[in-house]
């Protein structure tokens, strides 16, 4: 068997469970009913039985308590069926059942028999003879535990494994809550100071070993006495938990002892190896361990060896050996089991103990650790491995009693696609009864639907007790009163009064008759004041509270959110008369609790469902094409007025016909319609057609549209030709003037450029010419079978923590293991140098795609293409919707198809052509050919329906025969900049560059998702890691297809743009955060954004000699520290109250790295920083 590394695995396992063992460990310490011990491996097994036990890793949260008997009383397959049935009657989330189809509608079906079919992971243990033989030696109930309570991971050499069964181990990784920092075990023990002034914790470099017993234990003479309670699991299903006091909705555990061992202090620095001490028993053994971060934030930590499947359980085993004496002479060693905890980066964001603290003693509630914001380093011991349900609140969800606070999230998404007017609003809503039949709502009908039955209640469901408890008697007339008010709000007047519009006028007119976020503030404002009732609100300081969370949150992106949390911090609770049984007396911890509680389900249904629901009656929310996450508030007339405009230029241009009433009655049932809606551009609007429903008829069509997608995508990977010219993003950009620009920079010649966009491309699309098309494609293969499987990929990155991707992969169907195996899929994988050190689970596989059944939906899907826009219905004649997720490639394979018709040998002179989408770019040293490709396009090719926009095409050279630049044509200088598709290109030497003139008059602050997060200083990091990470590509900072001057620009003015994002970002941090409260960890997040720019810098030059130590070479990591220190401080400088902090050590590092330099390599730097402020940046809003 090749050798393998499975440190990583290991160390990623260790990071989210309490307890990862082998099989074989595991068996080692069950003691059987009857009093024999488990027998796994017997000394006549194979080296292939053994090695497979010890590559299966078993991974809980809980210890094993009691084991029932050892006899087997099924077989495997029995076995597998009755866990699989019995996991999708109880709805549970396990690997096993992915695919299962069973309903369990028929309850008289055999448990014991498969009725649906099963996943290759199922698979996988019902055919294998190996575990066969395990299933024999543990026994039935052993078995069954594992399958149905465990999660089991088989290791794949060289480096990888994949989940067999239990719950998705993706769940427990969180894309939302901040980089997943993760170690093995330091102390913190203080802070120093390295070269770049930066503040460095002391940590501990040694693994950290922590078992169920070791970390809350009594020791009577050195053993131990009891066990942790709440940390054991029967297989009867029943558990011992250990007694928590409960506050409301938060529980607090009893209190964790955590053992750790000193160790000398490990200095940060840029080697990915790095030698440290170990101390064992008192005795210090050097230890090589390979650290995946670099710098002061060192995240897991390994050890370096060669680990193959059969040297997993090796390597565990050297892992325990230094904790014996934590073990103590009566306890098993295997119990205790390796823990790898969260090192997340430095310090939490500020005000981690101030502001928190207040409105702890304000309102007397304790708030979970998840939500209140506290040092990160401040954190020792594992990780906890529970996985946070998030929800919304509880009168929409019907989740009584309501989720945390921490945990109930009102989202910006509710408010969008609106603007039908007060009838669908929800105080005007009546309410279902079966005897009295629909009535108005009352005072008692809103206390109900608040605080205990949820929206469900207004259509007659309604839980026992029927009577309301004492507490809420006082909340019914506030209820009535609060009815009256709203019955009697003008709110027709006070729209108009404050958000003025006018719904009459051409499109031009109307496009900017947006309400800004302040303004639909100020009418919710005045709403509020006079529908909702002074005693709610308990005092003038709760209700200023709230309405300035509402005004945070109309200013929110698309899709952000805002948690309860921050909601109702800093409201006081004991000013609210209402919440109080007894006016006077002492108000006990749990009462308090409780009262917060009910305070934050009014405040909830407050913001979700009053604010939400007045603003989707009176406003049509809806994202522009200018911004990314913006959203624009429209007057409902004017957005209708909007809309006709808009549709009815749509419709001249004769791509869709109206059905009449019975052409729809007659339309076949397996007809899924799509709908139609607009997005307001600068210019116009944008159409996009979507299918939208969750009928089993429209999943089957979206299913379909899929496959479509997967198959298309086999043929074009079998034949790139069929594509032309197509670039799908930066990296195929890069590719193709990889292919040319060597040439030109060592025999420079002129280039002429032509830039040509297609005007409506995906909407004059021909039926014919596209079913001629796909049917070629799909001709060769429409008696072919093809196979799709989905699965879910998690792994640790070196600067970004714990990730998770879902990859569609489709392919032609072979009977090899590969193709049917789990096993031998990530094998092939491994070899293809597509994964390593990754755990895959598998979600989906299928085997029954026929060629010819997708050309079959192809054309069906063309021929009965419905959309509906308000009552109407019509058939699109021409074109393909721009929302479906095919469409994309049906208009690249059809433009391929015409470029080579039309353009066969046009890459054959020395030039290029590219396209993305619908926007061609075609370089060429041939004057003669740029010509003719220009006229060709600009005539137009009718058989394909290419229109060319003529305000969207750029020439740089004389157009010959034209005379005159045709209207709307751009002709630019033989040498320039030339923009194209959001780059710019130098036609005399081809670098590229960012164009950053999109970003003018456009807010940094919606081009970023922040939103509510549990660890906001996190979450800022893990998203500026991640934009760099984009940001930072080939492209723009290779130097055998830049010049060196090209790429210091380019970094200075990504960095630049990058440091505005950092504004943006400390802007938005929750609670009532600032980074002088804690700009240490500030300051280090701007060191490690400087360090991953030049770790991918460094990767983008694979071979050629940067710089080191010695300061030689062209782009030395000093540099692009202090290209960091110029943008940041130039930025941060302008607001100097907020960032005092920052701005001192900033320019220290600066005047330190500008000696460091000088000479040549400073000019350089200052060659790039020159302007300071690019004109492209001036009109950028952070």
């Amino acid at each position: 068997m090749p050798s393998g590394d499975m440190t990583r695995v290991l160390g990623i396992l260790g990071s989210l469970y309490r307890h990862v063992e082998t099989l074989e460990e595991f068996a080692d310490h069950i003691v059987f009913r009857e009093g024999q011990r488990a027998v796994l491996i017997e000394p006549t097994d194979t080296t292939r039985f053994i090695s497979f036990v010890r590559g299966v890793l078993v991974c809980t949260d809980k210890t094993l308590q009691d084991v029932p008997s050892c006899n087997q009383i099924s077989t495997v397959p029995e076995l597998l069926a009755f866990v699989l049935n019995n996991i999708k009657r109880k709805k549970k989330r396990n690997v096993l059942a992915h695919g299962y189809g069973y309903t369990f509608q028929d309850r008289d079906a055999d448990q014991f028999k498969f009725h649906g079919e099963i996943t290759q992971s199922a698979m996988y243990i019902h055919c294998s003879d190996l575990w066969k033989r395990v299933c024999q030696r543990l026994g039935t109930d052993i078995s069954k535990y594992l399958l149905e309570s465990c999660s089991l991971f088989v290791t794949v050499p060289p480096s990888s494994a994949f989940q067999v069964c239990g719950v998705p181990v993706y769940d427990r990784v969180s894309m939302s809550t901040g980089i997943s920092r993760f170690h093995l075990g330091y102390k913190r023990n203080g802070t120093t100071r390295n070269s770049r002034g930066r503040s460095k914790e002391v940590r501990n470099g040694g693994w950290e070993f922590q078992g169920s017993a070791g970390r809350n234990r009594r020791k009577d003479g050195g053993r131990d006495t009891g066990k942790r309670k709440g940390d054991e699991v029967s297989l009867g299903g029943k558990r011992k938990r250990e007694r928590e006091e409960v506050e409301g909705d938060v529980c607090l555990p009893g209190k964790r002892r955590c053992t750790q061992r000193e160790a000398p202090t490990v200095s940060s620095g840029t080697s990915d190896r790095k030698h440290r001490t170990l101390e064992t028993n008192g005795v210090k053994r050097p230890v090589e361990v390979i650290s995946l971060t670099k710098g002061p934030t060192q995240s897991l930590q390994v050890f370096n060896g060669s680990s193959n499947v059969e040297q997993v359980s090796a390597e565990m085993e050297r892992l325990r050996k230094p904790v014996e004496k934590l073990a103590g002479p009566g306890r098993p060693l295997e119990a205790v089991m390796v823990t790898i905890a969260p090192a997340e980066s430095s310090k939490q964001v500020s005000n981690c103990t101030g502001n928190i603290e207040q409105m702890s003693m304000k309102t007397g509630h304790r708030r979970p650790a998840a939500v209140v914001p506290r040092p990160v380093e401040e954190q020792s011991g594992p990780v906890s491995a529970t996985v946070h349900v998030e929800g919304g609140p509880s009168w929409r969800t019907g989740s009584f009693p309501p989720l945390p606070h921490s945990q109930c999230f009102i989202r910006t998404l509710g408010m969008l696609y609106g603007g039908r007017g007060m009838r669908r609003f929800l105080l005007n809503r009546k309410r279902k009864s079966r005897d009295e039949g629909p009535r108005r709502l009352q005072g008692r009908d809103l206390v109900r639907l608040v605080f205990f039955e949820g929206v469900a209640y207004l259509n007659g469901t309604e839980r026992k007790p029927e009577r309301l408890p004492r507490r809420f008697f006082t909340l019914v007339p506030l209820f009535c009163q609060l009815l009256r008010r709203h019955r009697r709000c003008p709110y027709s007047k006070i729209l108009q009064r404050v958000c003025p519009a006018v719904g009459q006028g051409d499109m031009a007119s109307l496009l900017p008759q947006h309400s800004a976020p302040h303004r639909v503030y100020l009418f919710v404002r005045e709403c509020l004041n006079a529908v909702v009732p002074s005693e709610f609100w308990g005092s003038d300081h709760n209700r200023f509270k709230f309405l300035s969370a509402v005004r945070n949150f109309l200013s929110m992106g698309k899709f952000e959110r805002m948690s309860l949390a921050e909601l109702m911090w800093k409201m006081k609770v004991n000013d609210c008369d209402w919440l109080k049984i007894s006016k006077t007396g002492r108000c006990p911890p749990s009462e308090l609790s409780y009262r917060t509680r009910v305070l934050g389900q009014l405040l909830a249904w407050l913001l979700d469902g009053y604010v939400l629901g007045l603003v989707r009656a009176m406003f049509y929310v809806t994202e522009s094409m200018g911004q990314k996450n913006a959203l624009r508030f429209y007057r409902y007339q004017v957005w209708a007025k909007l809309q006709e405009l808009a549709f009815s230029g749509h419709l001249s241009k004769g791509q869709m016909s109206e059905l009449t009433l019975a052409q729809v009655t007659s339309l076949p049932k397996t007809t899924v319609p799509s709908r139609l809606r607009f997005i307001p551009k600068t210019e116009g609007m944008r159409p996009i057609t979507r299918v939208i429903g969750a009928d089993a008829k429209t999943r089957l069509f979206q299913t379909r549209v899929k496959e479509l997608l997967d198959v298309l995508g086999v043929c074009v990977r079998s034949s790139p030709s069929l594509l032309g010219s197509t670039v799908w993003g930066l990296t195929d950009i890069h590719r193709v003037l990889s292919s040319i620009t060597p040439a030109q920079k060592d025999k420079p010649q002129r280039l002429y450029f032509v830039k040509v966009d297609v005007s409506g491309a995906y909407d004059s699309l021909p039926h014919t010419q596209l079913l001629e098309v796909i049917g070629q494609v799909l001709s060769h293969v429409q008696q072919e079978l093809f196979s799709v499987r989905r699965y879910a990929k998690v792994w640790a990155d070196t600067h970004e923590g714990l990730k998770k991707t879902f990859v569609r992969q489709a392919d032609f169907t072979e009977d090899t293991v590969s193709s049917t195996n789990m096993k031998g899929f990530v094998m092939s994988l491994q070899r293809e140098g597509k994964v390593h050190d990754a755990i895959l689970v598998e979600q989906h596989f299928s085997t029954d795609i026929h060629g010819k059944d997708v050309l079959e939906f192809f054309t069906q899907m063309l021929s009965s293409c419905v959309v509906q826009f308000g009552k109407k219905s019509f058939r699109q004649c021409q074109g393909i919707p721009q929302g479906s997720a095919v469409s994309s490639l049906l208009c690249c394979l059809c433009y391929g198809h015409m470029e080579n018709l039309l353009f066969p040998n046009v890459s054959r002179r020395g030039g290029c052509l590219m396209r993305l989408v619908d926007d061609f770019l075609l370089i060429t040293p041939d004057l003669s050919q740029a010509q003719t490709f220009l006229k060709t396009l600009m005539a137009g090719v009718p058989r394909y329906g290419c229109v060319v926009n003529p305000q969207k095409v750029a020439v740089n050279f004389p157009l010959g025969e034209w005379g005159s630049c045709p209207a709307g044509v751009r002709l630019l200088p033989l040498h320039c900049l030339f923009p194209w598709c959001g780059l710019l290109l130098n036609t005399h030497t081809l670098d590229v560059y960012n164009n950053y003139a999109s970003y003018a008059g456009l807010s940094l602050r919606y081009s970023l998702t922040l939103g509510s997060a549990h660890c906001a200083g996190q979450q800022m990091k893990r998203k500026l890691m991640s934009i760099l990470r984009f940001k930072c590509h080939a492209l723009f900072l290779d130097l055998k297809t830049n010049s060196l001057e090209a790429v210091y620009s380019n970094i200075y003015k990504l960095v630049l743009l990058h440091a505005f994002r950092f504004h943006a970002c400390a802007q938005s941090l929750p609670f009532g955060q600032k980074v002088g409260g804690n700009h240490s960890y500030f300051l280090n997040l701007i060191w490690d954004l400087a360090e991953y720019t030049n770790h991918l810098v460094r990767l983008c030059n694979k071979g050629v000699s940067l710089g080191c130590k010695a300061l030689t070479g062209s782009l030395q990591y000093e540099a692009v520290e202090l290209i960091y220190c110029l943008a940041f401080l130039l930025v941060l400088s302008r607001h100097r109250p907020l960032y005092y902090h920052l701005l001192a050590p900033l320019r220290t590092r600066k005047r330190k790295l500008e000696g460091k330099l000088e000479g040549l390599r400073l000019a350089r730097i200052r060659q790039a920083a020159t302007p300071k402020m690019p004109e492209d940046f001036k009109a950028i809003q952070a």
